[in-house]
């Protein structure tokens, strides 16, 4: 029951700073893990090999961090810290 209670409160917090993101990355997150769960990997690597997991999620941040609302995003939280994009 503690275990559930835990599991529950962890799950409670996800989902909260889910709502408090970016659309566009929420989607793109939900994107790469249903590629990563379906073993879809990246060009050249195995899915189920550290590497390629780690490949896949460095290739997609890089085209997060390269789109103009992530570094508005960016500038919102962490260097005026007024989360107001």
């Amino acid at each position: 029951a503690a275990e559930d209670a835990e599991c529950k409160a962890v799950w409670q917090a996800a989902i909260a700073g889910l709502e408090e993101g970016c659309p566009f990355t929420m989607c793109t997150a939900l994107h790469h893990q249903l590629a990563v769960h379906e073993l879809r990997p990246p060009p050249g690597l195995a899915a189920d090999s550290l590497e390629g997991v780690l490949m896949a999620e460095y290739r997609a941040m890089l085209r997060l961090a390269k789109r103009a609302d992530f570094a508005e995003g960016v500038r919102a939280r962490l260097v005026d810290k007024d989360n107001r994009p």
